[in-house]
């Protein structure tokens, strides 16, 4: 993967201030115009512009999810890994998003996906 695009590229690809891509990200009642409403959703398309969720969330708290990506979570061996990773998270305030893959690359890439897109 490579650089993630940011809200600044997106705002430059658009042709907008900050605010305005912001506005329209957020689904803000500010009103914006639909012109300027198409050009933000054009630039995050080509961008590939995934919202920071850290950035979202550090907005009202700290992070603290940890993502585990397991390929087979009845292996004892696995298991025994998530059962120790969970429990230094709970007793630290954390929680874990488990990914079970079963072994497929294809669900092992969609975990590894949704887990870059959360910052995770």
């Amino acid at each position: 993967m490579g650089k993630q695009a940011t809200i600044r590229d997106v705002a430059k690809l658009a042709g907008v201030s900050l605010a305005t891509v912001s506005r329209v990200l957020n689904e803000s009642d500010y009103p914006v115009r639909e012109e300027l409403r198409q050009k933000v959703r054009a630039a995050v398309e080509e961008l590939d512009y995934v919202p920071n969720a850290v950035a979202r969330s550090l907005r009202r708290e700290a992070v603290k999810d940890i993502g585990l990506v397991i390929p087979n979570v009845s292996n004892p061996f696995y298991l025994q890994t998530m059962l120790g990773v969970n429990d230094v998270l709970s007793k630290n305030e954390c929680s874990m998003i488990l990914c079970n893959t079963l072994r497929d690359v294809e669900q092992e890439r969609g975990c590894l996906r949704q887990l870059y897109e959360r910052q995770t």
